[in-house]
């Protein structure tokens, strides 16, 4: 059984880094909960089963560590029921929550694996080896990636622009069809940072979003691999020359990779573990009692900075003076700081930081950030303060093993034992993983193409394992796992990761090898003789096993099954509006991903923007009625039809942005765009009070983003139209904050916000005499 969920636990450990995992908000991933939960089922059962027949028994004991993780996925929980409460974002909610509950079941049977340290051995060389695969996929996008993805896509854009201007339609659906299947931005910011980030860098980013995020990874397989290097001179049992050379290959790809990602954080992230790493392995007691002052002096100084923020130490005069690489991190984690003291026992909840973050996101920031980039601040936004607690115990936990790992006896050790099932388990295991991904994606029905080749670089990963010989495990001990779970956390203390599946489950990987192989060392591990059973923890062993059905169950109902088959509708609405331009079919579609899925917002938001774009057809059609006709009575039947179908599209608009605004009344989008649709029917209908009703849910937009230029230059134009008393004087007030932010902009260089010429030159006549 043992075999088997090792085997189990590799296979989806792989499985985890071959999907974007900042996606699991969203519900992708959720396959994969399903299994965890199921391994969890079966890691209780097999337990159970040995203390039944009176087998020997090992037992994690459990501690503040595990208490830690355990607070955080708690503080999820009960951070969604107050999102539930107050209607925020539910189904991104429900999504990582759902995440987290698979983490911990992780990370249970990682602590119970690991107690045998050939195990231990056998997970941390899987890590490694993730590690090489992603530097290889890394390596092939810097160098081959982004010079064939710019070429095809200027090329198409060409096209797209060329058949634009000729009228081409069925030319320009095909190519915005592909633009929409690989989740290419069209038009506005959006686009520009994308196009930014493909022209002008070449930072690898593997399977995630950001190159900051693969950096982490790297940087915590670096410190690994250079741990388990040294620790065959510490042990006595050096490597022969060939695993020696392999293992020293996998170490140049990784930190060739880990060089290219630019990732400041992680360089020194895997410098601060490397340090631990020769500190632990020096034995002087110098170097060692310099360590653990080092570890108290850093975690002082972090409280320390800590208060200062929360307090109002941390100004925007002490940011603007620090290096520009740092300035954005203290400007996102101060707004975070106020938004949190104003949602301070529950957070913003699971995924629903940006819609909170907004309304105190600072003028000279541009990027609209999905959490704090600290994982202690987005600790305490998704699990309250709950969670913040559990994160917090779980760094001090680590940190104080880290500090007395000198202290015990433990020395490294390489396994010889059941070398032929060693050999089997880890390649077997990481080839399983990518079996697993390949059979849910064709499940899903998305076909294998050639662009998805390269993602098969990951299989060098395999291929080194392999490579490493049969006959020995590479040598393994704590203060190695627990260097690299640090190096990890140093890089955190910059980036997202809480959210991030694969992130948070090298980490805690990391840490349940150096936690458990600590705790074998000092015998804090209960063994059961086969004389005794110990009868609370058999049944609960079975307790256990009938938890992790039950949310199993309820993650089938509640997050697999209403997201997936949504996912389907939204497929088929995606191709009836941007391949056959039916935008009726693509409606119908998105109504019954609507109806399947009662927390989708996604579905609902395409439905308000079909309806406001109906609206705005309706606009220039009155318009050109005007400007084209030069019968007055034909303008006047023009114009009539256009009220009269005003009158009846726009309460069919206004129902879909209520629609949208009831699944997340925490998110600006369904306000901004009742307030287009209200702005669209005064202008056509001449109806003054709609105008004002359009003024006073635009007023809303500025209060919930107040930092954004085009929210207050809509403001401004709306209030400009309104003939009442006092509303120009609202106008010019709107207009100067909108010079205002349009100046910071360029001073900062956001490009992706400045304004266009001609709405520059409107807000500035607003304001002469």
């Amino acid at each position: 059984m043992r075999f088997s969920l090792t085997l189990m636990a590799l296979s989806l450990l792989t499985a985890e880094f071959l999907w974007p995992v900042e996606d699991a908000a969203s519900g992708r991933g959720l396959h994969l909960v399903m299994l965890w939960l199921m391994l969890g089922m079966l890691h209780a059962v097999s337990r159970w089963r040995a203390a039944g027949m009176k087998s020997e028994l090992r037992r994690a004991a459990f501690g503040a560590t595990d208490l830690g993780i355990l607070l955080i996925a708690v503080g999820h929980i009960v951070s969604t029921a107050v999102v539930f409460q107050v209607e925020g974002d539910r189904r991104a909610a429900l999504n990582l929550t759902f995440q987290w509950m698979a983490i911990f079941a992780a990370w249970r049977l990682f602590r119970s694996l690991c107690l045998d340290r050939h195990q231990a051995s056998q997970l941390v060389a899987g890590l490694v080896a993730i590690g090489v695969g992603l530097s290889a996929f890394g390596i092939w996008q810097h160098h081959v990636f982004y010079a064939e993805q710019s070429s095809w896509y200027l090329g198409k854009r060409a096209e797209l622009d060329q058949a634009m201007v000729q009228g081409g339609s069925m030319q320009a659906s095909s190519i915005v069809a592909e633009f929409q299947a690989a989740d290419i931005p069209l038009e506005g910011s959006d686009r520009i940072l994308w196009e930014n980030r493909l022209l002008s860098s070449t930072e690898p980013f593997a399977m995630f979003s950001l190159a900051n995020t693969l950096a982490g990874i790297l940087a915590t397989a670096l410190v690994l691999g250079l741990g388990q290097l040294s620790a065959g001179w510490t042990t006595g049992q050096r490597p022969r020359v060939f695993e020696l050379t392999i293992l020293v290959v996998q170490l140049c790809l990784i930190t060739y990779c880990l060089v290219l990602t630019k990732s400041r954080s992680a360089w020194l992230g895997a410098t601060v573990g490397t340090v631990i790493v020769i500190v632990i392995r020096s034995r002087a007691s110098l170097a060692v009692k310099g360590l653990r002052w080092g570890i108290a002096a850093a975690g002082l100084a972090g409280l320390i900075a800590a208060g200062a923020a929360f307090f109002g130490a941390l100004d925007k005069e002490v940011i603007l003076e620090s290096p520009r690489s740092l300035q954005f991190r203290l400007l996102y984690w101060t707004g975070t700081l106020e938004m949190l003291k104003e949602q301070p026992l529950a957070g913003a909840g699971p995924g629903n930081f940006r819609q909170l973050y907004l309304a105190h996101k600072a003028n000279e920031s541009s990027e609209e950030i999905k959490d704090p980039h600290n994982f202690l601040l987005e600790a305490w936004s998704a699990g309250g303060l709950i969670g913040l607690s559990g994160m917090v115990l779980f760094v001090g936990s680590i940190l104080r093993r880290l500090a007395s790992t000198s202290s015990t006896n433990e020395t490294p050790q390489s396994s010889t034992v059941a070398s032929r099932q060693t050999w089997k388990v880890l390649p077997f295991g990481l080839l399983l993983g990518f079996a697993l991904h390949a059979a849910w994606e064709w499940l899903k029905g998305h076909s294998f193409s050639p662009d998805q080749i390269p993602k098969l670089l990951l299989l060098a990963g395999v291929a080194f394992a392999i490579m490493r010989g049969r006959r020995v495990v590479p040598a393994i001990d704590s203060a190695s796992a627990l260097a690299a779970a640090s190096a990890l956390m140093v890089n955190l203390l910059a980036a997202g990761g809480i959210e991030m599946p694969a992130v948070m489950l090298m980490l805690f990987a990391c840490s349940a090898v150096g936690v458990s192989l600590q705790d074998a060392s000092k015998k804090v591990a209960v063994a059961k003789s086969s004389a005794t059973v110990d009868l609370p923890h058999h049944w609960a062993n079975l307790t256990s096993a009938f938890i992790f059905v039950g949310l199993a169950i309820v993650v089938l109902r509640f997050g697999l099954t209403p997201v997936y088959t949504a996912e389907r509708q939204l497929s088929i609405a995606a191709d009836a509006m941007y391949r056959q331009r039916n935008a009726q079919a693509a409606l119908a579609a998105y109504q019954q991903a609507a109806e399947i899925d009662l927390f989708d917002t996604t579905s609902r938001q395409r439905i308000a923007e079909i309806e406001a774009y109906r609206l705005s057809e309706l606009e220039q059609f009155s318009k050109l009625s005007e400007i084209e006709q030069s019968n007055r009575k034909l303008v006047d039947e023009a114009l009539s039809v256009s009220r009269e179908s005003m009158k009846e599209l726009l309460p069919k608009a206004i129902e879909a942005c209520d629609l949208l605004i009831s699944t997340d009344r925490r998110n600006i989008s369904g306000y901004r765009t009742r307030a287009v649709c209200l702005t669209i029917g005064a202008r056509v209908l001449n109806d003054p009070e709609m105008l004002k009703e359009a003024i006073a849910e635009q007023q809303r937009v500025v209060n919930m983003y107040p930092s954004s230029v085009e929210n207050w230059f809509e403001l401004a134009t709306l209030c400009n139209l309104d003939q009442a008393d006092g509303s120009k004087k609202r106008a010019r007030q709107a207009a100067e904050k909108t010079l205002e932010l349009e100046q910071i902009n360029r001073q900062w260089g956001h490009q992706d916000r400045y304004l266009a010429k001609d709405s520059v030159e409107a807000v500035s006549r607003m304001l002469s005499p």
